[in-house]
């Protein structure tokens, strides 16, 4: 139950996570495509992204059980549940600079990322269902993928103080350009970052970094519903 996974399976995970990650988005979307041909097809997107995360995170599950298990045993053994804390208010604070800093620079809008989620969320139906669905399950398998798959891959392979610095810019850029690549990206690079960091310090628990993406990205629904 203790094995410690070697760079040469982290960083074949990672690639196979990855071209699943692309993959089974693109499939089930054009997938449903076909089968809805009268439908939007950003909202068959949408739904066909839910439903490869949920089979990513099933596949990730067979993969790394043994990981998942190590870092829940030693949640409460790392500071997790203060670096948790510490996280959402590095996120609350980087959100509202972002925000004054966008406003600052005569930016008022959103990303196309998620100007795609608020139309999905206002959709209703299947479409708002799978919307959320999406939101709860991307903590998973991005960190996952991201964090946990990425970051260990690098520090295996470059394995001193350097191959930490190298995965943690990696892992918040990619992160972020994956999210927006125009102006908006500055609003997901704090969010990356702490994540990041977040992983890091609580010496590669997973379970960290998910729990604070999930409460940003349940903030954002609950944005939504209640503030919008």
């Amino acid at each position: 139950m203790n094995k410690e996974y070697s760079f040469k399976e982290y960083i074949t995970y990672f690639f196979i996570a990855f071209g699943l990650y692309i993959f089974l988005a693109a499939i089930y979307g054009v997938s449903l495509t076909y089968l809805f041909p009268l439908a939007d097809e950003t909202q068959l997107l949408i739904s066909g992204q839910a439903i490869g995360q949920v089979l990513l995170i099933v596949i990730f599950i067979a993969m790394l059980s043994n990981k998942f298990v190590k870092d829940t045993s030693n949640f409460k053994n790392n500071n997790a549940l203060v670096i948790i804390i510490l996280g959402i208010i590095g996120i609350l604070v980087a959100n509202f600079l972002v925000g004054f800093l966008l406003e600052s620079l005569g930016y008022d809008g959103t990303s196309d990322n998620q100007s795609s989620i608020d139309e999905m969320l206002g959709a209703g139906g299947y479409v708002m269902i799978f919307t959320i669905i999406m939101i709860l399950t991307a903590p998973i398998v991005e960190e996952v993928l991201f964090r946990d798959l990425l970051m260990n891959s690098v520090e295996k392979g470059i394995p001193n103080k350097f191959g930490v610095i190298v995965s943690i810019v990696a892992s918040t850029l990619i992160f972020a350009a994956l999210h927006s690549l125009d102006i908006y990206i500055i609003a997901y690079i704090p969010l990356s970052l702490v994540l990041v960091l977040s992983y890091h310090f609580s010496k590669n628990n997973i379970w960290v970094p998910i729990i604070i993406h999930f409460f940003n990205n349940a903030l954002a629904i609950i944005g939504f519903f209640f503030l919008v």
